[in-house]
């Protein structure tokens, strides 16, 4: 896969092998993986929008008043958002999730 950029980028393979340095080799090969694999998007949007709901919430409530409330509805909140992004119904992922079964892609 390296080779395979720096025979279309010389440029590109500079910079991964720059960044493999200052990392570790073991990173050099996931750095432009976004580059050779489109089903990958480039930008961490679809991250952003998850969080965007929290902090709504946050906001309109003023805070948690207890670090358990906090981190319960964090976990729902990120069960739910995966559920959603897995074609998967809310309740039906909270129900596997407190059975122990991983949410599984509905491809």
């Amino acid at each position: 896969m390296i080779k395979d950029i720096a025979r279309e980028c010389p440029d590109t393979y500079v910079l991964v092998n720059r960044v493999g340095n200052l990392f570790g080799t073991s990173l050099r090969l996931h750095v432009f993986v976004v580059m050779t694999n489109q089903d990958i998007p480039a930008t961490n949007n679809g991250s952003e929008r998850a969080l965007r709901p929290g902090a709504t919430f946050r906001k309109i409530t003023d805070g948690f008043r207890t670090e358990w409330g906090a981190k319960l509805y964090a976990d729902i909140r990120s069960v739910i958002v995966t559920a959603r992004r897995r074609s998967i119904g809310a309740l039906e992922a909270i129900h596997l999730t407190l059975v122990g079964t991983p949410l599984a892609d509905s491809t």
